[in-house]
């Protein structure tokens, strides 16, 4: 059975000089065609988490197990597939980031579901808590450092084929 947790509205503003997006709520239907279009099994439930200062994030519990919906507002499509691909090299050199899922059809490997004019992107769930500058600990601050060596390691004519149109906020 289906249990929504949360209906829940996005109240971001956009960023000066990006493309208004539509805001709103993700229904039970929007959510189920995430599931599909993602191929992730079916809904059981979802509910919105914490945290987000660019976009809304809901925990989604399906039959094949955890995922991250995040429903960005603060980046056009262009720009987070750039997000995307910055986020799969930096794993590819041993940065500790979440998977993002691809889309489950035919063509080209997309990672952006546009769904009445939203832009939606499946994430990895990783357990933890959502923390603050406040409180860190320098055990925190070394993993900060391990991940910014690791980025430094990756080639330049890597990084200049992302052509990256700003800072990547959310990697």
């Amino acid at each position: 059975t289906m249990e929504q947790e949360d209906d829940v509205q996005g109240q971001s503003a956009p960023q000066p000089g990006l493309k208004k997006i539509v805001y709103g709520t993700l229904s039970h239907e929007d959510v189920q065609t995430v599931c599909e279009a993602f191929g992730v099994g079916e809904l059981v439930k979802f509910s919105q988490l914490g945290g987000g200062l660019a976009n809304v994030n809901y925990l989604l519990t399906t039959s094949q197990g955890l995922f991250v919906i995040k429903l960005c507002f603060a980046k056009n499509q262009p720009e987070l597939e750039v997000q995307v691909n910055a986020t799969t090299l930096a794993h590819e050199f041993g940065v500790p980031v979440c998977k993002i899922f691809a889309l489950k059809r035919p063509g080209p490997e997309e990672h952006v579901l546009v769904l009445d004019g939203k832009l939606i992107m499946l994430l990895e769930f990783i357990a933890g808590n959502v923390g603050t500058i406040d409180g860190i600990t320098a055990a925190q601050l070394t993993n900060v450092g391990s991940s910014l060596a690791f980025l430094h390691k990756i080639p330049e004519d890597r990084l200049v084929s992302l052509s990256l149109p700003g800072p990547p906020m959310g990697l």
